[in-house]
């Protein structure tokens, strides 16, 4: 008889934890303080929590497909932080659309909702099937996640959603010499939604990205439409990441003079351009009417002249080793 009870207690403990794709129809008689009505539920984190497995749509029949997914669900919860003295912004916005891993239905639709500092949310009348949830608030970090809304478990589904402080990527640019890069723009783009984040070298070649939500993004020494270096994948979890060094290979630098047709400086006047072998800049010139750009690859560059309304003055240098090339702009009124 002891032996049967710690079996059973054994197994008890070993069943999985379920995620919110999984959770059954609420029981009515247990309210929770946040939404009226409402079933009590456990925190689930979407930094955490296990996704629900994804099921080829040609695995079901058009029988089954009927059956699982014929009708409508609700989706309904709140947003809390952790920890839980973390504000939550004044709006914040929560997006179902339509799974690109789990089985699913023509039916389904993109649905989004703009919430208040509550964290209270509610869709009603959601077409059954696979969806891929989203949080957008700000600094909070809350990664997409698959959500399964299908019969006879997963029609009435109820969420604790738990946001955490958006993390921190640091690293450094060195140059070829095994000196600090300062002054280089680094970028760091989301795999996802192509969101661009950018930060400058420091004097020891230190680069630090705040609020780096967790997913795959695309690391970039110099801007992200030319970089220096083949760019690196960076699958990000926070709440800290330290990437590998970056080491520029030699560069050199461009000074530019612009004046007008009687040799009077011109400030304020935007000059950029790109290399050959990656690189850009854009920079404006200074009350002297000059403007230096830096960390360019050596080799031939693309230097332009940018005037709003009419069309850029373009020029073709070679960028060498030791000194910086000049070049020079004389513009017409």
């Amino acid at each position: 008889m002891a032996l049967a009870v710690g079996l059973a207690l054994l197994l008890r403990r070993s069943e999985p934890e379920r995620t919110e794709a999984a959770l059954p129809t609420p029981r009515p008689a247990v309210s929770s303080p946040e939404l009226p009505g409402a079933p009590t539920a456990a925190p689930i984190s979407l930094r955490h929590s296990a996704g629900v497995p994804a099921q080829p749509t040609a695995a079901l029949t058009a029988a089954e497909r009927a059956a699982r997914f014929d009708g409508v669900g609700r989706v309904r919860g709140s947003l809390r932080t952790d920890p839980p003295n973390l504000p939550l912004p004044e709006r914040w916005t929560i997006v179902l659309e339509p799974s690109r891993s789990l089985v699913t239905s023509e039916r389904v639709e993109r649905r989004e909702l703009v919430c208040g500092a509550d964290g209270s949310f509610v869709f009603e009348n959601v077409p059954l099937g696979g969806y891929d949830l989203s949080v957008d608030a700000g600094d909070l970090d809350c990664p997409a996640r698959p959500l399964l809304l299908a019969k006879p478990e997963s029609q009435d589904v109820f969420l604790v959603i738990v946001a955490r402080l958006a993390g921190e990527l640091v690293g450094r640019v060195l140059d070829a010499e095994g000196l600090g890069a300062e002054g280089l723009a680094v970028t760091l783009v989301s795999a996802r939604d192509g969101r661009t984040l950018e930060t400058r070298v420091g004097p020891g070649g230190e680069y630090r990205f705040e609020r780096v939500h967790d997913g795959d993004w695309r690391l970039c020494a110099g801007p992200a439409t030319n970089p220096l270096l083949a760019p690196r994948d960076v699958s990000f979890r926070g709440p800290r990441l330290t990437a590998p060094d970056f080491q520029l290979p030699p560069c050199g630098e461009l000074a530019v003079l612009v004046q007008d047709d009687r040799g009077q400086p011109l400030e304020g006047v935007t000059i950029s351009g790109y290399g050959k072998n990656g690189g850009a800049a854009r920079e404006q010139t200074d009350a002297n009417g000059s403007v230096r750009l830096r960390w360019l690859p050596l080799g031939d560059f693309t230097v332009l002249l940018e005037r709003e309304g009419r069309g850029a003055l373009k020029q073709h240098v070679t960028i060498l080793d030791g000194e910086p090339t000049e070049t020079r702009f004389v513009v017409a009124p």
